[in-house]
């Protein structure tokens, strides 16, 4: 049997391969936590109040934003994580910005494309359309460095088939995701051995739900 790209099957080991190294330790380590951290103003930090830095990346996602009853299915799923967490210094992703990513056409240390090859970007898009399908969302997974996300599959393989299609027209970084998951938050600091461990059984809590019909709805941004 073919294994379908995307899938549950195919991805669950994909994530458990990094979700299960955060609990190997009694709490989140400080070395790991500076991945996010950088992501950050020095200050806002600090003030506990976290602000992204200003990074060019050049992505292609979904959503940005979803429709009301998707975001309302997420903020509800996040609710627990959150109260327990809401005196941590902590940044949650607005609901307005939620999105699921496909591909990266530029880092933060990559050079800025030069308009010809922003017109292959759009063209790459506008040429390969992405067929709707049914993203299925289960589970809160936080990663060592702090990131919390949720993990999502698509049991049609549309969306691994479709970057196939997109990196076969354009030059891409060679780092890129090979989830399909929904980025929500960034914790900055330790937590403390007592939360870290009801962090652990907590993704377990979250209810599966559905975001249906990516057609023609995308942002190279």
């Amino acid at each position: 049997m073919e294994l379908v790209k995307g899938s549950r099957f195919h991805l669950s080991p994909l994530y458990k391969e990094v979700g299960h190294k955060t609990f190997e330790k009694c709490d989140f380590d400080e070395i790991d936590l500076q991945r996010s951290i950088d992501l950050f103003e020095v200050e806002s930090v600090k003030n506990r109040r976290p602000v992204p830095r200003k990074l060019k990346v050049w992505c292609l996602v979904s959503g940005v934003s979803f429709d009301i009853n998707t975001i309302k299915s997420i903020e509800e799923s996040l609710s627990p994580i959150k109260e327990l967490l809401k005196s941590n210094n902590i940044y949650w992703v607005d609901k307005n910005n939620y999105g699921v990513e496909y591909l990266i056409y530029k880092w933060p240390e990559d050079p800025d494309p030069n308009e010809i090859q922003k017109k292959m970007m759009y063209k790459s898009v506008l040429n390969n359309k992405l067929k709707g399908f049914s993203l299925n969302v289960s589970g809160l997974q936080v990663n060592p460095d702090g990131c919390f996300i949720l993990k999502g599959y698509d049991e049609t393989g549309s969306a691994f088939a479709y970057r196939e299609k997109i990196k076969m027209t354009t030059k891409l970084p060679e780092k890129q995701s090979n989830w399909l998951h929904i980025p929500v938050g960034r914790l900055l600091e330790k937590i403390g051995k007592e939360k870290f461990t009801i962090v652990n059984v907590s993704p377990q809590i979250l209810k599966v739900f559905k975001i249906a019909g990516f057609d023609n709805i995308f942002t190279i941004k």
